[in-house]
Protein backbone atom coordinates (compact mmCIF):
# COMPACT_ATOMS: atom_id res chain seq x y z
CA UNK A 1 0.00 0.00 0.00
CA UNK A 2 1.30 3.44 -0.92
CA UNK A 3 1.70 5.88 1.95
CA UNK A 4 -0.18 9.16 1.76
CA UNK A 5 -0.69 11.97 4.30
CA UNK A 6 -4.23 10.63 4.83
CA UNK A 7 -2.82 7.17 5.68
CA UNK A 8 -0.52 8.77 8.26
CA UNK A 9 -3.42 10.59 9.94
CA UNK A 10 -5.56 7.45 9.94
CA UNK A 11 -2.76 5.28 11.35
CA UNK A 12 -2.09 7.71 14.20
CA UNK A 13 -5.74 7.56 15.22
CA UNK A 14 -5.09 3.93 16.21
CA UNK A 15 -3.70 4.18 19.78
CA UNK A 16 -1.30 1.22 19.54
CA UNK A 17 0.00 1.84 16.03
CA UNK A 18 3.54 2.42 17.37
CA UNK A 19 3.66 -1.27 18.40
CA UNK A 20 4.12 -2.16 14.74
CA UNK A 21 7.63 -0.75 14.91
CA UNK A 22 8.59 -1.30 11.28
CA UNK A 23 5.52 0.41 9.86
CA UNK A 24 5.60 3.16 12.48
CA UNK A 25 9.23 4.01 11.73
CA UNK A 26 8.57 3.90 7.98
CA UNK A 27 5.74 6.38 8.52
CA UNK A 28 8.00 8.70 10.58
CA UNK A 29 10.61 8.70 7.82
CA UNK A 30 7.84 9.31 5.25
CA UNK A 31 7.03 12.62 7.00
CA UNK A 32 10.20 14.14 5.55
CA UNK A 33 9.61 13.11 1.94
CA UNK A 34 7.73 14.93 -0.80
CA UNK A 35 4.12 14.14 -1.69
CA UNK A 36 2.37 16.22 -4.37
CA UNK A 37 5.39 18.56 -4.36
CA UNK A 38 5.09 19.38 -0.62
CA UNK A 39 6.73 17.89 2.44
CA UNK A 40 4.40 15.29 3.93
CA UNK A 41 4.48 16.69 7.48
CA UNK A 42 3.21 20.05 6.19
CA UNK A 43 0.10 18.35 4.74
CA UNK A 44 -1.14 16.67 7.92
CA UNK A 45 -3.98 18.17 9.96
CA UNK A 46 -2.87 19.81 13.23
CA UNK A 47 -4.97 17.34 15.22
CA UNK A 48 -2.65 14.52 14.07
CA UNK A 49 0.40 15.91 15.87
CA UNK A 50 -0.81 15.33 19.41
CA UNK A 51 -1.29 11.61 18.69
CA UNK A 52 2.06 11.56 16.91
CA UNK A 53 3.85 13.01 19.95
CA UNK A 54 2.31 10.49 22.32
CA UNK A 55 3.00 7.53 20.04
CA UNK A 56 6.53 8.71 19.25
CA UNK A 57 7.34 8.70 22.97
CA UNK A 58 5.75 5.25 23.38
CA UNK A 59 7.77 3.99 20.40
CA UNK A 60 11.02 5.28 21.90
CA UNK A 61 10.19 3.72 25.27
CA UNK A 62 9.51 0.37 23.55
CA UNK A 63 12.91 0.18 21.83
CA UNK A 64 14.91 -2.65 23.30
CA UNK A 65 18.36 -1.10 23.08
CA UNK A 66 20.04 2.26 23.35
CA UNK A 67 21.91 1.51 20.12
CA UNK A 68 18.60 1.48 18.21
CA UNK A 69 17.70 4.80 19.77
CA UNK A 70 21.04 6.38 18.87
CA UNK A 71 20.70 5.11 15.29
CA UNK A 72 17.34 6.94 15.00
CA UNK A 73 18.18 10.11 16.94
CA UNK A 74 18.47 12.50 13.99
CA UNK A 75 15.00 11.62 12.69
CA UNK A 76 13.59 11.66 16.25
CA UNK A 77 15.03 15.14 16.74
CA UNK A 78 13.50 16.40 13.48
CA UNK A 79 10.15 14.78 14.28
CA UNK A 80 10.11 16.24 17.79
CA UNK A 81 10.53 19.78 16.45
CA UNK A 82 7.96 19.28 13.68
CA UNK A 83 5.49 18.21 16.37
CA UNK A 84 6.44 21.23 18.50
CA UNK A 85 6.04 23.59 15.56
CA UNK A 86 2.69 22.21 14.48
CA UNK A 87 1.14 21.94 17.95
CA UNK A 88 2.33 25.34 19.13
CA UNK A 89 1.59 27.03 15.83
CA UNK A 90 1.23 30.73 16.72
CA UNK A 91 0.56 30.18 20.40
CA UNK A 92 2.79 31.29 23.23
CA UNK A 93 4.39 28.61 25.38
CA UNK A 94 1.80 29.32 28.11
CA UNK A 95 -1.07 28.91 25.66
CA UNK A 96 0.48 25.70 24.34
CA UNK A 97 0.59 24.34 27.91
CA UNK A 98 -3.00 25.42 28.55
CA UNK A 99 -4.50 23.96 25.37
CA UNK A 100 -2.53 20.69 25.19
CA UNK A 101 -3.54 17.49 26.95
CA UNK A 102 -1.50 16.46 30.00
CA UNK A 103 -0.70 13.13 28.31
CA UNK A 104 0.73 14.92 25.27
CA UNK A 105 2.77 17.39 27.34
CA UNK A 106 4.13 14.56 29.47
CA UNK A 107 5.19 12.57 26.38
CA UNK A 108 6.84 15.61 24.81
CA UNK A 109 8.67 16.51 28.02
CA UNK A 110 10.00 12.97 28.41
CA UNK A 111 11.22 13.04 24.79
CA UNK A 112 12.88 16.41 25.43
CA UNK A 113 14.62 15.11 28.57
CA UNK A 114 15.81 12.03 26.71
CA UNK A 115 17.26 14.06 23.85
CA UNK A 116 18.78 16.56 26.29
CA UNK A 117 20.73 13.74 27.94
CA UNK A 118 22.01 12.13 24.73
CA UNK A 119 25.32 12.68 22.98
CA UNK A 120 25.12 13.89 19.39
CA UNK A 121 21.93 15.91 19.81
CA UNK A 122 22.32 19.58 18.84
CA UNK A 123 21.80 22.14 21.58
CA UNK A 124 18.11 22.26 22.48
CA UNK A 125 16.09 25.41 23.15
CA UNK A 126 14.07 25.58 26.35
CA UNK A 127 11.20 23.10 26.56
CA UNK A 128 8.15 24.38 24.72
CA UNK A 129 10.19 26.53 22.35
CA UNK A 130 10.68 25.74 18.69
CA UNK A 131 13.75 25.97 16.50
CA UNK A 132 14.08 29.17 14.44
Amino acid sequence: MELTPLNVSSALNVPGFYLNKGQFWHMIEFLFTQYNEKTVWSQLPQSTYSNMGIQLHQFVESLDSEAKLIEKIETLYQTFFVIMRMTRYKRTVSEWYAYSSPEFLDAMYKMYRLMFSMQGVPKLPLFGHTLP
